[in-house]
């Protein structure tokens, strides 16, 4: 019943956000870490012949995808919370 709930809860979100308003650029390296810890569950597609987006569980990480990084992982000052990548 929970995860159901999770489910609508995400959908709703999906159906009620401004992907360019709401988007950040991400490096595939940083992406894969989050995926590998947990934090990256899902990702966005978008239905042609339905004309709508929806969500479906991240297999692996690809290039140029959009994924649903939850808004408790992420701050507006620090950008994605448990990115612990170094850059140089």
């Amino acid at each position: 019943m929970e995860k159901v709930k999770e489910k609508d809860r995400i959908q709703d979100s999906i159906n009620n956000t401004n992907f360019k308003e709401n988007s950040i650029d991400v490096d595939i390296g940083v992406a894969w870490m989050l995926f590998e810890n947990k934090i990256l569950k899902y990702k966005v597609k978008y239905d042609i012949d339905s004309k709508k987006w929806y969500f479906e569980e991240i297999r692996k990480i690809t290039p140029f995808s959009k994924y649903i990084l939850e808004k408790n992982d992420y701050d507006e000052n620090i950008r994605v919370k448990n990115d612990t990548s170094y850059f140089i």
